[in-house]
């Protein structure tokens, strides 16, 4: 399963609230998850929306055994994404990636992991977080903002409430998972906005330990699968360039 381009959109979510949409391009996952159990691994293929959140959560309860999660996800709604990651937080389970845990996936449920295992041939990347306004802009479609002004919403409102919300859910579940939030937008940062050449971001093992995350990979870390074009870019960070970015973010934060 390939991913073959990455066009940036943003959805309506219920109730005509504007969502970050977190599905970068087309990916063939069905709408409806595909959870299935092998021996104590539960297999999860499908977006992180809420109905498929609440899906995977009652999976778990059925089968509270597991220690391992399978995981093939193109990203979706944010709070669906964290509430799968605050159960993979809770029962501590390693995240395995076989093929890709991008955008939502990555910025919520490999976070949250006791320990991620990414497979030969499988990707990760972020793309962005509620922390994105601050260095990159939202691209909000005309016709959100148009649908959202003819049910009578201020779609300008509207959104900022969705993003207060999202950033302080946000900050809260990082706090919890001890994970550091710039995880997510490193890559949409000055001097390193400038060097992308691709859709998704990540960093090499050594950096994403550093930002907390307990990782590791099979084979090498990949950009692309199976010769396709960049779809990944990764950065290396040091250790003293990251604490200046740090300080950078937190004074942005203010």
């Amino acid at each position: 399963m390939k991913i073959t381009s990455f066009p940036r959109c943003l959805f309506l979510a219920a109730l005509l609230l504007l969502s970050a949409c977190s599905t970068l391009g087309n990916i063939d996952l069905p709408t409806t998850p595909v959870i299935s159990l092998n021996g104590s691994t539960v297999i999860f293929n499908g977006p992180t929306s809420a109905k498929n959140a609440r899906a995977f959560a009652e999976f778990v309860k059925e089968n509270d055994f597991v220690t391992r999660l399978q995981i093939t996800s193109n990203g979706g709604d944010v709070f669906g994404g964290m509430a799968i990651g605050n159960i993979v937080h809770q029962h501590k389970l390693d995240v395995e990636i076989h093929d890709y845990c991008v955008s939502s996936c990555a910025n919520y449920i490999a976070t949250a992991a006791n320990k991620v295992i990414v497979k030969n041939n499988g990707l990760i990347g972020w793309h962005g977080g509620s922390l994105q306004p601050i260095f990159s802009s939202f691209d909000i479609p005309i016709y959100t903002k148009f649908i959202l002004t003819l049910s009578g919403k201020d779609w300008e409102q509207e959104h900022q409430q969705y993003l207060k919300k999202w950033h302080q859910q946000e900050a809260d579940f990082f706090q919890k998972v001890g994970v550091d939030q710039m995880i997510t937008v490193i890559g949409l940062m000055p001097g390193f906005k400038e060097r992308r050449d691709a859709g998704l971001f990540s960093y090499d093992v050594q950096t994403l330990k550093l930002l907390g995350l307990r990782i590791e990979f099979e084979e090498r870390q990949l950009e692309a699968q199976a010769g396709d074009e960049r779809l990944v870019q990764i950065f290396h960070i040091e250790q003293d360039t990251l604490a200046t970015l740090r300080s950078k973010f937190n004074n942005a934060l203010r």
